[in-house]
């Protein structure tokens, strides 16, 4: 499987070379490899299959199996994203009304609070304060 190999040694080099080195001054995560390799073998009947049968026609097919990294594998993320979706209607939101706030850091300050985690809190607690003061005037 030399294209394979080509393509991870590619991605491997593409994204933590120019996003990671440039964004973040640093190499990139270590799990970065073995999720590039997890993807390209996403859906790979090499890599096992299960054999599936229709109960009313008896049809069968071969159902390979995925690798399930979320954000990396477009099919696989949306598979969860569309599984999240659904438990979010139906079990968390339910009819009451409601409101998401996001909150987001810009990519200047990551940086401090990469290397001074206890920051963190004290962002949230701020983030909160900001979010009551604008609910309640």
């Amino acid at each position: 499987m030399q294209i394979g190999q080509d393509q991870c040694s590619y991605c491997r080099g593409v994204i933590m070379n120019a996003r990671f080195t440039i964004h973040y001054l640093c190499t990139g995560p270590r799990y970065l490899s073995s999720v590039v390799e997890k993807y390209l073998d996403c859906g790979n009947p090499m890599c096992g299959f299960a054999r599936i049968q229709c109960p009313d026609c008896g049809e069968e097919r071969l159902l390979m199996f995925s690798c399930k990294t979320r954000g990396f594998c477009p099919s696989c993320h949306a598979k969860r994203h569309e599984e999240w979706e659904e438990w979010m209607r139906e079990e968390l939101l339910l009819d009451t009304p409601h409101r998401q706030v996001v909150f987001t850091v810009p990519k200047m300050l990551r940086l401090f609070f990469r290397f001074k985690r206890k920051l963190l809190n004290s962002l949230c607690l701020s983030a909160v304060r900001a979010l009551v003061r604008f609910l309640y005037r």
